[in-house]
């Protein structure tokens, strides 16, 4: 696609230069359909393989450049001669919401694609009082490039950003001021906005510290599960997901159901004993659990496991609260969390207040002396 932007003749009228975009623009609005087709198919891509990478992402975008910014871009490189020096014809970004998995993510895009140019900008560079942001430019490699359904794409060029949140907020905000260099800066303001590119480079360091922490501590977790030791254990979300099919739930489960609870299929969610729960439902039930048994002063998971242990085998209290589900119309359940929670607020001493961030049924509610959950 070599149209040439050439620099203005100086004549009255038509320049060189608007004949030059004029080409420019008539060649980018014939292939733009297929820009956006192609970005539409990479963030698709890219979604996915950061996913397969266990690679948490806050935002992934890719669009295809509009023609009055390519045109804007052209009129202010002159050193652009043709539609293919304008290699963010296709921009793609790749939001993190931890600035250590930005390399991640960088060696992730080496790995999969063709790599033309790889640099991070800002990086150990004090007049980018904040801003940093890694950049590649690739394309499609092989085998992907011959595949059907990227064969019309094999050419194209994409520009990736990967930065993380705060680098990304950071960005944002500075592009609104549009000052890119500290020169820019009016005086009084330079100091304060150094403080503001300090703060965030330190929150980046602190999630990224606080992360660290928590994969050590679940580490730590899953070796005292692993021993045997898991009794002692602080009471939190992470020990109980470790110690998940420890703890008497299946017991629990089988106990209600003979006290007439009601049965749930299994499926996603559905956590109906020592399955460990993995999708979002099940996730929101065992906080709900960890939040009410906290709240009631339970410590380790030891003395949980044992309060479930003893309603299991007494019985009598399962069937009190599924006889006062029935009269309201409502009989909960066995759903392992559910069945844990709901017992323990049973049991609590009047007139304890429990501060339920996700609510149970309306009827449950009621049936264990809760206030009534807030429709607003």
């Amino acid at each position: 696609m070599a149209i040439a932007v050439a620099p203005s003749s100086g004549r009255k009228g038509t320049t060189v230069e608007d004949e030059g975009l004029a080409a420019l623009q008539e060649t980018y609005e014939g292939v733009r359909e297929s820009y956006i087709a192609f970005c539409d198919a990479l963030r698709v891509l890219l979604v996915q393989l950061v996913r397969d990478a266990g690679i948490e992402t806050e935002l992934i975008t890719a669009r295809a450049k509009e023609v009055s910014s390519l045109l804007e871009k052209a009129r202010a490189r002159p050193e652009y001669t043709s539609l293919d020096d304008v290699t963010d014809k296709c921009g793609v970004r790749i939001i993190t919401r931890y600035q250590g998995d930005v390399p991640r993510v960088t060696e992730l895009i080496s790995a999969e694609f063709a790599v033309r140019e790889s640099e991070s900008h800002g990086a150990d560079q004090p007049e980018s009082f904040g801003y940093v942001s890694h950049h590649l430019l690739v394309n499609l490699s092989e085998p992907r490039r011959s595949l059907r359904e990227w064969k019309a794409f094999g050419e194209f060029v994409a520009e990736i950003q990967v930065r993380s949140i705060l680098q990304h907020a950071w960005a944002s905000i500075s592009h609104g001021l549009d000052y890119k260099t500290d020169a820019h800066i009016p005086s009084p303001a330079r100091r304060r906005l150094f403080r503001v590119a300090a703060l965030l480079e330190t929150g980046d360091e602190l999630f990224d510290g606080f992360r660290d922490e928590v994969d050590r501590v679940r580490a730590g977790y899953q070796e005292e599960v692993s021993k045997g030791d898991w009794r002692e254990l602080t009471l939190d979300l992470d020990s109980i997901q470790a110690a998940w099919t420890e703890l008497p739930m299946q017991q629990l489960v089988d106990a209600a159901l003979a006290n007439g609870w009601r049965e749930v299929e299994a499926g996603p969610g559905k956590v109906l004993g020592d399955a460990k729960p993995t999708a979002e439902e099940g996730q929101q039930k065992v906080r709900r659990l960890v939040t009410v048994a906290a709240a009631l002063g339970t410590e380790t998971l030891g003395q949980l496991a044992e309060l479930l242990e003893n309603i299991a085998e007494d019985g009598s209290e399962l069937q009190k609260l599924a006889s006062r589900g029935e009269a309201q119309g409502y009989v909960p359940f066995a759903v392992g969390p559910d069945v844990a929670a709901l017992m323990l607020l049973a049991r609590r001493p009047a007139p304890k207040s429990i501060d339920l961030k996700l609510r149970f049924h309306p009827a449950l509610h009621e049936i264990v002396g809760l206030d009534a959950p807030d429709e607003s």
